[in-house]
């Protein structure tokens, strides 16, 4: 059975000393844990749920706190068209929901320069064309190479244009090295680009496969996330890198989804994982179920409408981390001690002062191989606090994304697969 939030076995210890040797909580802006989420969306596609339910998904985005969305610039022979979907994305802007705009392969001039002023205020990023080594018989890497920095000379250029950044294009990591055969484009782009799908597996995987990655990425297996960010780096240099996509199918063949509660806290621990990794925004693919290929069941809602345990827990966790303010954070004093093998936490610093800590196991709930659910037991911990602080609230997810609250006792918190929030304040 799959390992559901515990949420009687949560307790708490709160201490004013760290013993030695305990396992350091490292601290971050809740702020920017906010900033770096952001959903794939297809706002252009007529009959699915993004056309029919419009209103009720731009609700559903501001109610999770969400600001950022991925979309397409689409061009017709060149040129704008009234099929393009611009109202709605100057919509979503006018309520502070901003966007990353996808152009195809050589866009002209006029095409680029326009697009922001034609979806104003929602216009956030350019980004470079999508997963162009897919198209068959097409010599792609040699037309980035003309296009990208004819592109940035196209933005550089335009009015009121020169300030937006660009993000290099993705990739499909479908067999050879791509991101060598393109090469270091980075004085073309100001952040570099990954796509990084799990399949079924958890997203803390250090790799699968079998066998070492291609240089200079050798140290690290294929399918771990280091190992994706370090083939990005060899077309974006040093440049911050931006995951265009990332997520779970909640179907499709063995091996590539997992069932819906699995989806909901392997989807939480993956951009929690993502933002401690240092990758400045992950976008996930995508906000409602639409499209026929595997894609089309990583919605966060079904094509219904309705919430998944993913969207509700991540809602969830965003309300809880959600800050107006961008605080610069002190480090929190505090560390694990206990059955601290695989206990990922991080702490959150809010600016009235507070901090949220998330705690969780970061190990396999699903078996890729048989497709069956693994139980993952709690795992007892503690966790100790400086002077001056003390725990408020203890907030767990159970297996429907719904979060279930409780006010802290005893001697020890059990951690599970799922995620605990922790809320610290100062003691009073």
């Amino acid at each position: 059975m799959i390992a559901r939030a515990t949420i009687g076995l949560f307790a708490w210890l709160a201490l004013t000393a760290l013993p030695s040797g305990a396992a350091g909580i490292p601290t971050y802006s809740a702020h920017d844990f906010i900033d770096s989420v952001g959903v794939n969306t297809h706002l252009r596609h007529k009959r699915s749920v993004y056309d029919t339910q419009f209103a009720a998904l731009k609700q559903k985005l501001l109610d999770a706190h969400i600001g950022h969305i991925r979309d397409g610039a689409m061009d017709k022979d060149g040129g704008f068209h009234d099929a393009d979907a611009s109202a709605r994305f100057a919509e979503l802007g006018r309520a502070g929901i901003r966007a990353t705009f996808v152009f195809r392969p050589m866009a002209p001039r006029e095409f680029v320069q326009g697009w922001p002023a034609r979806v104003a205020p929602s216009f956030e990023a350019y980004e470079l064309p999508n997963e162009m080594n897919q198209v068959k018989n097409l010599p792609w890497a040699e037309t980035l190479r003309v296009y990208m920095p004819m592109f940035r000379q196209y933005v550089r250029e335009g009015r009121g244009g020169s300030d937006y950044p660009i993000v290099g294009p993705s990739l499909a990591d479908v067999g050879g090295n791509p991101f060598a055969m393109l090469g270091d484009r980075s004085a073309d782009i100001d952040f570099g680009n990954v796509h990084k799908y799990y399949r079924a597996w958890n997203p803390g995987v250090e790799g699968y496969g079998g066998k070492a990655g291609d240089p200079p990425c050798e140290k690290y297996r294929y399918g771990a996330l280091a190992y994706a960010l370090c083939r990005a780096a060899i077309v974006s240099g040093d440049k911050p890198v931006i995951v265009t996509e990332a997520g779970y199918a909640t179907g499709g063949k063995p091996g590539f989804f997992v069932p819906p509660e699995v989806q909901s806290k392997y989807l939480a621990r993956l951009l929690l994982l993502h933002f401690a990794a240092g990758v400045k925004r992950t976008f996930v693919y995508q906000l409602a179920d639409h499209g026929s290929d595997t894609g089309g069941s990583m919605g966060l809602i079904d094509q219904q409408g309705g919430e998944k345990p993913a969207f509700r827990e991540l809602k969830a966790l965003m309300r809880e981390l959600f800050d107006e303010r961008d605080a610069k954070p002190a480090p929190l004093d505090a560390a694990l001690d206990g059955d601290v093998d695989d206990v990922k936490a991080l702490s959150f610093g809010k600016s009235d002062g507070s901090y949220r800590i998330v705690l969780w196991l970061e190990k396999a709930g699903y078996d890729v191989k048989t497709s069956q659910p693994i139980e993952v037991r709690p795992q007892d911990v503690r966790v100790a606090l400086g002077d001056g602080f003390s725990i408020r609230r203890v907030v767990g997810f159970a297996d429907d994304g719904g979060t279930r609250e409780r006010k802290p006792a005893g001697a020890s918190l059990a951690v599970t697969d799922n995620l605990t929030v922790l809320d610290v304040g100062r003691a009073r």
